[in-house]
């Protein structure tokens, strides 16, 4: 069991620059960002510009710290402009952006407070959607540690749930893609792959597209259990989705995922043509891991016998971008001493090294690069025959705290220095490293046992024979010695034991505070699942309910549209039967009247909507079914201007009575003796909550002197009275031809959802009377 563990660590760690999902730099034009929010005003537009710029300068924060404290300037504005407009969406997004803000700037437990601050907010408020988003981008910027991955599952897992809640499906399976990329990186592969698989299934069921980002985990949990067929197969999976989509924001990440298995597969060649692609792409955006991606590519050309042209490559780009930080120092100077040691100029190649080790230990990071920097100089050292300086930097990699270095490099490190004592006679000493290598090799790989061990024992015995003479000469002297050592011994083994007893009581009082704890949550996760179980079914519940009541509101519409329907076959009955025109003109128009009515039912019933009617789709039919009633042919062209404007039920009848009493005086009235005409319908908000309706003709308009406000026929009362329903006013206007204008005005009638209504056509009438 152990020594699966110590496999795993060692394959998690040699690829940890390939395990972590990578969250490319978003691409700004950053002149143009800058010159719009100069040109805007204090509204939503100008929030969204400044929160760009912030997120500009975060990412930029990298390079230049400086760029941060621009990036917090930016953000506090948004947030204060964004309260004085009461706009939610942008508060919760701001204090979002704050707060990661914070964690980069390394103020990390204000960044955290930030933004559990919000999600505190979002849940008092009902807000889900930020909630579970403002849990998204908690659970991502929290580091990938030992300590976080239990709050990140967490964090993720209920940000899944809200979404389902609120029917998000896509951010609900990215926040289980995230807890699948937590297990991957706690080494539970199992279950990273159950959860990329799901992943992969549910974007396919909702038609998603770019599931190169799921591809790309996926390879990087084969590659970690060494299966590189399947690694393979997905890595290149991940690149095809991703051109297929154009999706081009991480491709260095994928291009180097790439070539890292073919190097793997011992494919150099082609290894190196995807590190080239990877470097480019790198250098193309400015981003910092440019360098640490070339530096993967000289060592591959090298291998290749190439190292000519990977010097040539690295000294052009150190030209063209200069490192500026001593970590992206210390990667070049490593690139440069690898290359000159490959071309034999050992003597620059030690000075590289040299400045590698410089700025490494300025960092003043005991972490994995210092100790493979380490490595790197003392293997040249132990090439170049000059031991003493190979032990030196071998023994200091050693000397790094347990966990930073693999267990593969301390292994390796091991026989470098076996090798180092070896050629210094130092055979006792070589015997103990080479006896470390094997143990961690076996723990490893689990392989046979080398002779070396054995032929070395033999060299170190001759040699101890040669000295017997020597030793018998000073035996009295060792034998007091040995005296004093077993003396010793026995103290040190004294104290061996009570220092055991005492860690083995601590170990066991530990183990019991940890079971009572375990209890304790198990307990806690119990009532926990109860109250959620609870929670479900009452969400449930008020979802069949909200259903049950659309479904009732369908019925109700389908049936009032059933009913005009037979009013209006009633009336085509009655006229049948009428000698006098002017009354088969009166019941013609009143069935109009009645199907402008029923077509608004009709889009209630036939919506998913059915709270309000669209304007656009809706005034079209009016129009068409009128124009077919009065058979105009091409001698009337209708033209129609309507904004995405949604009425309810008792704004929309009205609307649809003008409407039908305007255009069919127009049709009557506006073109005598069988003319040619335009009539036009418009219908746009002017302000804030104020809509006007105009419909227009260019047709012979009205005689001079002619007023309006005194005719008290039927459908121009009817017009005033809708109008004055609708709470607004009504104006003719003769303009080369006629043009009515209905202005009105109610709350926020296309932004926020109504209660579902029914219309009270009684109403009509009370208002003409």
């Amino acid at each position: 069991m152990w020594k699966s563990r110590f496999v795993l660590f060692f394959l998690l760690f040699s690829t940890l620059i390939s395990v972590a999902q990578q969250i490319p730099e978003p691409i700004y034009d950053i002149g143009n960002l800058a010159a719009q929010l100069q040109e805007s005003e204090n509204d939503t537009t100008r929030i969204r510009l400044l929160v760009q710029l912030a997120n500009y300068n975060y990412y930029k924060g990298d390079q230049l710290p400086s760029r941060l404290g621009q990036s917090l300037k930016y953000i506090k504005e948004a947030i204060n402009l964004s309260d004085s407009l009461s706009s939610d969406k942008w508060s919760y997004e701001s204090r979002r952006m704050l707060g990661i803000c914070y964690m980069k700037m390394g103020d990390f437990d204000k960044g955290i407070q930030i933004l559990k601050a919000g999600i505190s907010s979002a849940m008092q408020h009902g807000a889900k959607d930020q909630q579970a988003t403002t849990m998204l981008w908690l659970g991502n910027h929290l580091p990938f540690s030992e300590h976080y991955y239990a709050e990140k599952i967490s964090l993720y897992r209920q940000a899944a749930f809200l979404f389902r809640q609120t029917r998000n499906k896509r951010q609900e399976i990215v926040a289980l893609k995230e807890i699948g990329d937590v297990h991957l990186n706690e080494g539970k592969l199992d279950s990273a792959e159950t959860e990329f698989l799901q992943v992969v299934h549910m974007y396919k069921v909702i038609g998603y597209k770019k599931l190169h980002y799921t591809y790309d985990l996926l390879s990087a949990l084969y590659r970690l259990r060494g299966d590189f067929d399947k690694s393979l197969s997905y890595a290149i999976l991940c690149v095809k989705s991703m051109q297929a989509t154009g999706d081009k924001k991480s491709a260095a990440y994928f291009y180097r995922r790439l070539a890292y298995i073919y190097d793997e597969l011992g494919d150099r060649k082609v290894s190196a043509d995807w590190f080239r692609l990877a470097f480019m792409e790198f250098k193309k955006i400015g981003s910092l891991e440019m360098y640490d991606s070339l530096k993967d590519l000289i060592r591959v050309l090298i291998k290749l016998n190439n190292a000519q042209a990977g010097l040539n490559l690295l000294l052009e780009t150190r030209i063209e971008y200069p490192p500026g930080k001593p970590f992206d120092k210390s990667i070049i100077a490593t690139a440069l001493g690898d290359s000159y040691k490959a071309l034999g100029h050992f003597d620059l190649a030690e000075k590289f090294y040299l400045e590698m080790i410089t700025w490494q230990e300025s960092l003043k990071q005991e972490n994995f690069f210092l100790a493979d920097s380490y490595k790197t100089i003392g293997t040249f050292y132990l090439e170049q025959k000059r031991y003493d300086r190979a032990a030196v930097y071998l023994n200091k990699a050693l000397k790094l705290p347990k966990g930073i270095y693999t267990l593969s490099n301390i292994k390796d490190i091991e026989l470098l220095l076996f090798r180092v004592d070896s050629a210094s006679g130092n055979y006792v000493s070589a015997i103990q490293h080479y006896q470390l290598h094997k143990a961690l090799n076996d723990s490893i790989f689990n392989e046979a046992r080398s002779k070396q061990i054995e032929e070395l024992q033999v060299q170190y015995e001759t040699e101890k024979k040669e000295q017997n003479i020597q030793l018998l000469l000073n035996k009295s002297l060792l034998q007091e010695n040995e005296l004093q050592r077993a003396n010793l011994l026995r103290n040190v083994t004294f104290a061996c034991i009570l220092s055991m007893l005492i860690i083995v009581a601590l170990g066991y009082n530990r183990y019991r505070l940890k079971q009572a704890s375990n209890q304790k949550l198990q307990f806690q996760q119990k009532e926990i699942n109860q109250k959620n179980l609870s929670l479900q079914n009452l969400v449930d519940e008020k979802d069949a309910l909200l259903e049950e009541k659309e479904w009732l509101l369908k019925e109700i519409h389908h049936r009032v549209k059933n009913n005009l329907q037979i009013v209006m076959s009633l009336l085509n009955s009655q006229s049948n039967y009428l000698e006098s025109d002017a009354a088969v003109t009166a019941i013609r128009e009143s069935k109009h009247r009645v199907q402008a009515i029923s077509l608004i039912h009709q889009k209630l019933y036939q919506s998913d909507n059915v709270a309000l009617i669209s304007m656009q789709t809706y005034i079209p039919e009016l129009v068409h079914y009128l124009k077919d009633s009065f058979d105009t042919r091409e001698r009337i062209r209708f033209e129609d201007v309507i904004e995405p404007i949604e009425l309810d039920v008792t704004q929309a009848v009205p609307i649809g009575l003008i409407l039908n009493e305007a255009i069919t005086n127009a049709i009557k009235y506006a073109f005598p003796n069988g003319e040619n005409g335009l009539i036009i319908i418009s219908m746009k908000e002017i302000s804030k909550n104020r809509y006007e309706l105009i419909i227009s003709d260019n047709g012979i308009g009205l005689p001079d002197g002619f007023d309006f406000n005194k005719i008290k026929t039927l459908g121009m009362s009817l017009m005033r009275g809708l109008s004055k329903q609708l709470g607004g006013t009504f104006n003719l206007k003769t303009q080369n031809g006629l043009e009515l204008f209905i202005t009105f005005g109610f709350d926020k009638i296309s932004r926020k959802r109504r209660t579902p209504s029914l219309f009270n056509y009684s109403e009509v009438g009370d208002k003409l009377t």
